[in-house]
């Protein structure tokens, strides 16, 4: 699957959640989360992968897997802090000519906003 089929898919997932219907979504996250891991560590695919594990936890949120959910919110926090270092290169600061550092700033804050929520 190549990361044009993942970001359809992703948004497959999305709908899915927006329609409450979390159980498709939360299977359609996990499949999404499993073939982005074997793709390995490249920055576009990190990007993908925060995404589908922030999904994922609030899929699992809305079938009411707290474990499951608070599981997935701390793997997108952490990749998403580990892409925005990527993004951010040797500069580590607030990049204004780009949106990709504020991507995952703010992907950062929403996950600790639903892990707080969640009392974790």
């Amino acid at each position: 699957m190549n990361l044009n089929e993942i970001a359809a898919k992703i948004g497959d997932a999305w709908k899915a959640h927006v329609e409450r219907d979390n159980k498709t979504a939360e299977r359609n996250f996990q499949q999404l989360v499993t073939e982005l891991e074997k793709m390995g560590s490249a920055e576009e695919t990190l990007h993908h992968l925060v995404d589908a594990y922030y999904g994922l936890g609030l899929a699992r949120r809305g079938i009411g897997d707290r474990a499951g959910a608070i599981e997935a919110f701390n793997k997108s926090l952490t990749l998403s802090d580990k892409t925005l270092l990527l993004v951010q290169g040797d500069n580590a600061q607030n990049n204004l000519q780009s949106e990709e550092d504020d991507r995952f700033m703010m992907l950062s804050k929403m996950v600790k906003q639903r892990l707080a929520e969640m009392g974790s």
